[in-house]
């Protein structure tokens, strides 16, 4: 039994390894399918991905196997337009990983912004003091000695 739901192609350059049963390896003939655009079927067709989870076994740990897995019906494009498939998929992705990136990074920059922001509204730097308006140092120390009097009575 493999878990549900995660997917990759090995590196052909890839150490030796043991698979447990928690993982299903799927070898392909490479010349009729390429491993990557397998591997965005299983991942990104709704059609493939309902076959996977209508098939689940298992009431504790989810899985499917080997019986499952070869009963998948995955529509095949030529190898060429696979290929297309793959570089357009990879490509997109790219894209997305990109302006997630840069999102990241936005929001950390919105954060720091809005600490200074509220940094500046409380140390009295965001607008202009009333000319009658006590400083708030002067607030504060008229605030502790009136809890020093309470405290000697």
């Amino acid at each position: 039994m493999a878990s549900v739901g995660r997917c990759c192609v090995v590196p052909k350059k890839i150490e030796p390894a043991i698979i447990t049963k928690h993982v299903y390896r799927i070898t392909v003939d490479q010349r009729l399918v390429d491993p990557y655009y397998l591997m965005y079927a299983f991942k990104g067709s709704s059609d493939v991905r309902h076959q996977i989870l209508s098939e689940i076994k298992g009431m504790t740990r989810p899985g499917i196997n080997g019986t499952i897995l070869k009963s998948i019906v995955v529509p095949i494009a030529p190898l060429h337009e696979q290929l297309r498939i793959v570089a357009e998929i990879d490509k997109q992705l790219s894209i997305l990983e990109h302006l997630n990136s840069t999102l990241v990074e936005e929001s950390m920059r919105a954060e720091r912004l809005r600490e200074v922001l509220l940094q500046q509204a409380f140390s009295g730097q965001l607008v202009a003091p009333e000319p009658a308006a006590e400083s708030a140092a002067a607030l504060l120390a008229r605030i502790r000695a009136i809890k020093q009097e309470r405290a000697a009575q």
